[in-house]
C-alpha cells in the first residue's frame, strides 16, 4: 500500500518486498507502529515515536497516512488519525506532529476536523497527555517551540487539553 501510495504521486519508491524489510525492522526496533483500517486493508498510518526534547514524554511523527482512492472522503482518515491519537496517547507522546502536501486541501480534511491549524505542517498537543509539572522549565511553562501546539478540541494555539 505503501508503494501504492508513492506511485499515485509520481514519487519513486522502493520494491514492496524491500518496503516491508524495512518496515517490519522498524516495527521490531519498537518505535514505530502501524494502524490500519478496512478489509483489504483500505487504509494505514505510520507513526513513529522519540523521546521529546522538552518534556519527559515522547514526541509522535505521522510519517504516512494513505487511504486507497476508491475509499477516500468515507471518514477512514478520520478513523485512522483518531487510532493514531489513540496510540500516541497510549505511548505517552505529548505531541504528534503532521505534514501534508498545502494544495491537498482534501487530505488535510481529516487533520482539521480533529483540531489541527489549516497549514501544511502542524504540532498538536494529544489531548490529557500534557501537564506543566512535565516540562523541564523552573517555572512550569513550556518552552517556546517552533510548533503550533493545538487542542483538538478548541482549535487554539498553545492551548492545554
Amino acid at each position: 500500500m505503501l508503494c501504492d501510495f508513492n506511485r499515485e504521486f509520481g514519487e519513486p519508491s522502493p520494491a514492496p518486498v524491500v518496503l516491508a524489510t524495512r518496515l517490519g525492522q522498524l516495527l521490531a526496533h519498537g518505535d514505530t507502529a502501524v494502524r490500519v483500517v478496512g478489509d483489504g486493508p483500505e487504509g494505514l498510518a505510520v507513526l513513529r515515536f522519540r523521546p521529546a526534547l522538552w518534556t519527559s514524554g515522547l514526541e509522535c511523527y505521522l510519517a504516512e497516512l494513505y487511504v486507497i482512492p476508491s475509499r477516500r472522503g468515507q471518514g477512514l482518515g478520520r478513523a485512522l488519525m483518531e487510532a493514531a491519537l489513540r496510540e500516541a496517547k497510549e505511548r505517552g507522546a505529548h505531541t504528534i506532529d503532521i505534514a501534508v502536501d498545502e494544495p491537498d486541501l482534501a487530505a488535510r480534511r481529516p487533520y482539521e476536523s480533529l483540531g489541527f491549524p489549516d497549514r501544511a505542517s502542524a504540532v498538536a498537543t494529544v489531548p490529557s497527555c500534557t501537564s506543566t509539572s512535565e516540562t523541564s522549565e523552573p517555572s512550569g511553562q513550556r518552552p517556546p517551540h517552533t510548533g503550533h501546539p493545538v487542542c483538538p478540541r478548541t482549535r487554539k494555539a498553545r492551548q492545554r487539553c
